[in-house]
């Protein structure tokens, strides 16, 4: 009973602070062009860095990381969903199996 309580505290905190603090978006142009010349500089370094036959190392596209509080809670959901089916389904077979011997 308590982890009920304890639970819908977390959801009306969370949704508290979702409605009434809002996310700063820290990406301005001046940062993005600044990091832009960054990653162009550093590209640049390791390109000279290299040698004629090496490969240098693969850069990913894209950022893995969540933009905001919605973005992180759906992959925090989806991360839930495919760790815990697994756990759910043997929890539910023990829990099963504990019963017929009652």
């Amino acid at each position: 009973m308590e982890v009920r309580f304890w639970g819908w505290v977390f959801v009306i905190t969370t949704a508290v602070i979702l409605v009434f603090f809002k996310e700063e978006d820290p990406s301005s142009q001046q940062q993005q062009q600044q990091q832009q010349q960054q990653q162009q500089q550093q590209q640049q370094r390791q390109q000279q860095q290299r040698q004629p036959g090496e490969e240098g190392p693969r850069e990913e596209e894209g950022s893995c990381e969540p933009k905001g509080a919605l973005e992180s809670y759906c992959l925090l959901w989806k991360l839930l969903q495919l760790l815990l089916s697994p756990v759910v389904l043997s929890v539910s077979f023990c829990f099963i199996c504990l019963l017929i011997f009652i």
